[in-house]
């Protein structure tokens, strides 16, 4: 999988959905991440120098796609707790059609 840099709309989520769960964490304009293979529903890795395993949810929130399906976004931390993946979950397990903004997310 190809490695990028991470666009402005998925940084501005992140650091939202960190804010709202109380986790400090940095994610610079810089950061890395890799494109997950989820048929286009918008789940990322955060780039990391070493190998990592998922390790825990960290906050969930829900989203309405512009087709009015529930779209599940969550944060995910690795086994050493730090950042490793932004998970969008389309119910219908269709693309998603626009990616949210922080202000159209609800809670779960």
């Amino acid at each position: 999988m190809t490695t990028r840099l991470i666009r402005p709309e998925e940084r501005n989520l992140i650091c939202h959905l960190l804010k709202l769960a109380d986790y400090s964490a940095d994610l610079p304009e810089s950061s890395l991440v890799t494109d997950l293979d989820d048929g286009g529903m918008g789940s990322l890795e955060i780039f990391a120098e070493r190998q990592r395993l998922f390790g825990r949810e960290l906050i969930v929130m829900k989203y309405i796609d512009i087709d009015n399906v529930d779209v599940w976004i969550s944060i995910n931390l690795d086994d050493q707790d730090d950042l490793f993946e932004l998970d969008v979950w389309k119910v219908n397990f269709e693309r998603l059609l626009k990616f949210p903004t922080p202000e159209e997310l609800l809670p779960e």
